[in-house]
């Protein structure tokens, strides 16, 4: 059996008819019987690619999971890193008063042991 197939062609040439043999309708049979076995492999095929990109789905969920509990340990981390840091300010503005007070008391105590010797002296009168 031979049959005739026509294609069109929208250049300078005209339409053409192109005869194909019986042989040629079996190898195009069998391309086609081969093209379900293809499909068959290729739907296999595709369902591994979705199986591996369902787990990579549920990877990445796993790491945006673990990923915000990283995020939620860091800001408690910063904000207890703030309290130390405004307590080790505190500490700090609290030994400068300390030392500011430390000098006005040696100030002080020099001024009051002045203030005693010449007290005592005045008080013995060594001139009279």
């Amino acid at each position: 059996m031979t049959g005739i197939i026509t294609t069109s062609y929208t250049g300078p040439e005209r339409r053409r008819r192109v005869r194909v043999s019986d042989s040629q309708l079996a190898d195009l049979e069998m391309r086609v019987i081969d093209g379900d076995r293809l499909r068959s492999m290729l739907d296999d095929r595709f369902a591994g690619v979705e199986a591996r990109l369902q787990a990579g789905d549920d990877r990445m969920c796993r790491l945006e999971e673990e990923l915000s509990r990283n995020t939620r340990l860091t800001e408690d981390m910063a904000s207890d890193t703030r309290e130390t840091r405004e307590l080790m300010e505190m500490g700090r503005a609290l030994f400068k008063f300390a030392s500011g007070f430390g000098q006005f008391i040696r100030w002080a105590a020099g001024l009051a042991a002045a203030g005693a010797t010449l007290w005592a002296f005045w008080r013995d009168k060594p001139w009279h």
